[in-house]
């Protein structure tokens, strides 16, 4: 038995010296690597590697584009939507297990134009922003806003996402011109051990609203697009403009049009390729009324009537690879006695020839003083899979009010839920 403890003795030495040799070796392996990282030359990882950057928002002007915040020129820039310079914000995601060091920008728009004259005394120029990273606030820095030249802030972060804030701004001379602009932005750093340098200067990929939204046209771009000459209506404001990503490749544009003084609305929707900026196939039009109308004969004594109507957008995933579009066009009119409205709902696939209309169901409601009606059916988001499901599910309600029947046991309101179904008949999904 004594024999044996020395052998186990000799044994735990052994073992204990093993394990201190591996430490020292991960110790000086990760002393090593960090010692060529540190030693690595710093290059800009928005255009050495694969990157992204997302911008709050963007300027209503189709020459100034959010892609500008990092195309290597002063001469552009991004600019935020119009009165919404503090609280803009850049995103940035760089690979991981890069090593950043420097943040470079410009606090305003840099260039002097021949004819606008100089960019960066009129427009508003950024004087301090908040530094996230990862999701969380690391420090607040004040930029000098007479330097229009790159200006570096020296950090050590991981690489991942990086968010710029601005929370103070000095205004620009010209006091309509209120957007937080970015000739250009640069984030310095070491790439991951093992990686290369692209051999070829690489363009970041540039998202509106979040890292992970779809490319998108803005609202300039697709009024560019639909809002032609041919269709001009005079006297006519934009009410309501939506820009929504179908793909990476198709944008739906729309834009609500009204004359001053009018109840009319015009409402223009239409599936726009990214690259090319051309309509596929032709817009969908839409008229709806907005606003107070005003006592007639038929009405005199009765209140004016109000219109309510409006047109709603969203998208429907249909599969794992096709996204369908749901138009819901929403009427509506009442007074201080009751009120009736309709809702017409038809689910668009979007495809290289357009908008095709492969469903469409009706919901209506009336509510008056003696009681009203309704009838409401709501789509059931599909389960996604590989292929277009071979149904679609509406969950239906309906309900029936009657506070005035001679019958007193028939009084009050009466509801009722369904299940309605739409089958797939090889073009579009139909009532069996």
């Amino acid at each position: 038995m004594q024999g044996h403890g020395g052998d186990l003795t000799r044994y735990h030495r052994v073992m204990e010296k093993l394990v201190a040799v591996a430490i020292a070796v991960t110790t000086l392996a990760a002393m090593a690597s960090t010692a060529r990282a540190d030693n690595a030359p710093l290059v800009d990882l928005l255009t050495s590697a694969p990157s992204t950057i997302a911008v709050s928002s963007t300027v209503d002007n189709v020459k100034i584009r959010p892609e500008h915040i990092a195309d290597g020129t002063l001469d552009t820039a991004w600019n935020s939507a119009t009165g919404q310079i503090i609280g803009a914000w850049v995103e940035v995601r760089v690979v991981a297990g890069a090593r950043i060091k420097q943040i470079k920008l410009t606090p305003g728009f840099s260039f002097v134009d021949k004819r606008l004259g100089d960019l960066f005394t009129q427009n508003a120029r950024i004087k301090k922003l908040r530094l996230f990273s990862g999701g969380r606030p690391i420090k607040d820095v004040t930029l000098d806003p007479s330097k229009r030249d790159l200006q570096t802030i020296d950090v050590d972060l991981a690489g991942g996402d990086l968010r710029l804030e601005v929370i103070a701004a000095e205004p620009g001379s010209r006091k309509t011109w209120r957007e937080a602009c970015i000739s250009e932005l640069q984030v310095w750093g070491t790439l991951p051990i093992g990686t290369a340098v692209a051999a070829k200067r690489l363009k970041p990929a540039v998202r509106l609203g979040s890292l992970d939204a779809l490319p998108v046209l803005s609202k300039a771009e697709c009024r560019t697009v639909m809002l032609t000459p041919g269709n001009k209506i005079s006297g006519a404001t934009i009410t309501v403009d939506e820009q929504i990503a179908i793909s990476k490749d198709v944008t739906i544009c729309r834009f609500d049009r009204q004359a001053a003084g009018s109840l009319g609305v015009t409402v223009d929707i239409a599936a726009v390729d990214r690259r090319t900026r051309k309509l596929l196939g032709t817009a969908l039009t839409e008229t709806i009324e907005h606003g107070e109308e005003p006592e007639t004969g038929a009405t005199q004594g009765m209140g004016p009537t109000e219109h309510t109507d409006r047109v709603e957008l969203r998208t429907v995933p249909l599969s794992s690879t096709e996204v369908a579009l749901l138009v819901e066009v929403v009427t509506g009119q009442g007074a201080w006695f009751g009120g009736v409205g309709a809702t017409q709902a038809t689910l668009y696939r979007v495809s290289s020839i357009g908008l095709e209309d492969i469903a469409s169901w009706t919901s209506s409601h009336d509510n008056n003083l003696e009681g009203g009606s309704s009838d409401d059916c709501e789509l059931v988001a599909p389960t996604v899979g590989a292929k277009r499901p071979a149904r679609l599910e509406l969950s239906c309600h309906s309900t029936n009010q009657d506070w005035h029947n001679d019958d007193h046991q028939k009084r009050g309101m009466n509801d009722q839920d369904r299940t309605e179904y739409l089958k797939w008949n090889g073009s579009r999904f139909a009532t069996p």
